[in-house]
């Protein structure tokens, strides 16, 4: 196995990890709504991008956005704050950085809830 392949398994690996532990998390009465904005995140980054996303995702699901910004800032080594503040500060290649990751990091969270069985709210 090459070493670029065996350092994305690990990073997969971490993400895997980091997204159960979010998932578990989660409130028992909060799930149909968790499980609506999740399904929901990937599209709605691309559309909107991250700025706009995660701004809205504060105000409808701060679990959720809790979630994202905990694992992007972290697997970016940002000190400075919250997801919000990087990309408020992010230079043009961290912002593209910090969008694919949340985007890889919401399928994690996506597989999980799906797994799960978790309905949406209009389930």
């Amino acid at each position: 196995m090459a070493e670029g392949q065996s350092r994305r398994q690990t990073t997969e690996q971490r993400r895997a990890a980091e997204a159960w532990k979010a998932v578990s998390e989660v409130e028992r009465g909060e799930q149909g709504k968790y499980s609506t904005w999740v399904r929901k995140l990937p599209a709605l980054i691309q559309s909107n991008g991250l700025g706009s996303a995660m701004a809205f995702l504060y105000v409808k699901n701060p679990s959720l956005y809790r979630h994202v910004s905990r694992w992007v800032t972290e697997h970016l080594n940002y000190q400075g704050g919250d997801l919000l503040d990087l990309i408020r500060r992010a230079s043009a290649e961290e912002y593209r950085r910090a969008t694919a990751e949340a985007i890889v990091y919401a399928g994690w969270l996506k597989r999980y809830v799906e797994g799960l069985g978790w309905k949406t709210e209009e389930e």
